[in-house]
């Protein structure tokens, strides 16, 4: 749109004062057509750009090498069933080297964006090591002055682009994470800056993808004044009901039934190498319910945990998160998944990261190995309280998990809707 167009000198002159290379932008007059979907189009289109101009022979080669890089490591990653090996962080480190050299030379706004965009996926993989954290930062507020991912913004959960929110976001985030909080101010400045996408953050320690102001927002909430809390609570504190509650766990542990999340980008550290390389991985799930449709094999698995989240007539407790706005993409809450079991192994971390929405909340029911978790909310850590207990909190904050107890934990987990919000956007 124009506005998002006439935005862009705002926003690349923020961005030269965040620059933390020599690396240059143009000012893209037009927004380039999105790259097709396979590795090997994308490869190919940058280098036979319509209407581009001739590809210089060493740019080719520095692109064609780090995207090989980049492919090798992908490989690496599935082949390890979503570990991280030594052969597999080798590659991104030389697709990192290829790619940098090659954001130094002033190319077209397409072939930029392009660069940029790939940058930003190496180096979401490569934030794993915290020194990496300012060169990730860097290359998302590159991403996100470009005229492609100007246009390409959301306005809410369920807007079908939302490239400059989920750059500038991360931008802030990784920022913080390496330790310059003027830069972190600044990429927030930047944010607010388009006019149309909902980034007008009020704080670097809260840039979810998508920002609503006027929400309440605090980063823990009273866990007690949810009717969910109370009632798993009052199911655990119940000796037979607790003992079904913990037999589903032993039964998702002897169904193997909970799977690694898998993304070779999530904010995760494993607690070493031989435990990412183990088959179920460190941090796993097994999701129960889509804010739409529980589902019928995981809650078999699991019909204690799948029924205490439920009415007497088999609808999700009112408090979970729904299906608003537009009931083909489950939920407001920005992601597929609204109840699900997760498992923590010790040694973890679960690295400092932001979520979707500041429109709702996240409960997390410890049900087994609480002792010695500490999850931190902006600046304010706190543990569950042992086992049996719930915590609320608000995760369009910053927050992270650190795992320094002596065995897995496993939690309940489920979205819920934020008390501010009105109840007609639910579904």
């Amino acid at each position: 749109m124009s506005s998002a167009r006439l935005s862009l000198t705002l926003l690349i002159v923020a961005a030269d004062a965040l620059a933390a290379s020599p690396a240059r932008l143009v000012n893209p007059l037009q927004p380039g057509p999105f790259p097709a979907s396979s590795d090997v189009e994308i490869v190919e289109t940058f280098v036979a750009m319509p209407g581009a101009g001739k590809l210089p022979a060493e740019w080719e080669q520095l692109w064609r090498r780090g995207a090989a890089a980049h492919d090798e490591f992908m490989r690496e990653f599935d082949a390890a069933g979503g570990a991280v090996t030594d052969a597999a962080w080798s590659a991104l480190e030389s697709a990192a080297e290829s790619l940098e050299e090659l954001g130094q030379y002033k190319l077209d706004p397409v072939r930029a964006s392009m660069l940029f965009g790939k940058l930003v996926e190496v180096y979401a993989s490569l934030s794993r090591d915290d020194g990496k954290c300012l060169r990730a930062a860097h290359w998302c507020v590159q991403q996100a002055c470009t005229q492609a991912c100007v246009d390409a913004y959301a306005v809410d959960e369920a807007s079908p682009r939302d490239a400059f929110n989920a750059a500038i976001s991360s931008a802030v985030t990784y920022y913080r994470r390496g330790g310059d909080l003027a830069r972190a101010e600044a990429a927030r400045a930047l944010a607010n800056k388009h006019p149309a996408a909902a980034t007008k953050y009020e704080r670097v320690d809260q840039t979810p993808k998508v920002y609503f102001p006027g929400l309440t927002a605090q980063r823990f909430w009273p866990s007690r004044d949810f009717e969910v809390v109370r009632k798993l609570e009052a199911a655990f504190a119940d000796e037979s009901t607790r003992a079904a509650m913990l037999d589903d766990v032993d039964s998702l542990i002897r169904h193997n039934a909970l799977k690694r999340l898998v993304s070779p980008s999530a904010p995760f550290r494993p607690p070493s190498k031989a435990a990412d390389a183990a088959g179920e991985g460190a941090w796993s799930e097994l999701p129960l319910y889509d804010g739409i449709e529980w589902d019928a094999e995981a809650c078999a698995l699991a019909p204690t945990l799948s029924r205490l989240l439920q009415t007497d007539e088999g609808r999700a407790l009112p408090e979970l998160g729904a299906a608003p706005l537009d009931s083909t993409r489950p939920n407001l809450c920005g992601t597929p998944v609204v109840a699900t079991v997760l498992r923590l192994a010790p040694g973890a971390n679960i690295l400092p990261h932001c979520g979707v929405t500041n429109r709702r909340l996240i409960m997390q029911f410890a049900l087994r190995g609480s002792d010695g978790v500490t999850f931190t909310v902006g600046d304010e850590p706190r543990s569950y309280g042992g086992d049996g207990h719930a915590i609320v909190f608000d995760d369009s904050f910053e927050h992270h998990v650190r795992h320094d107890g002596a065995e897995d934990r496993y939690v309940l987990f489920a979205i819920l809707k934020h008390p501010d919000v009105e109840e007609g956007l639910y579904g």
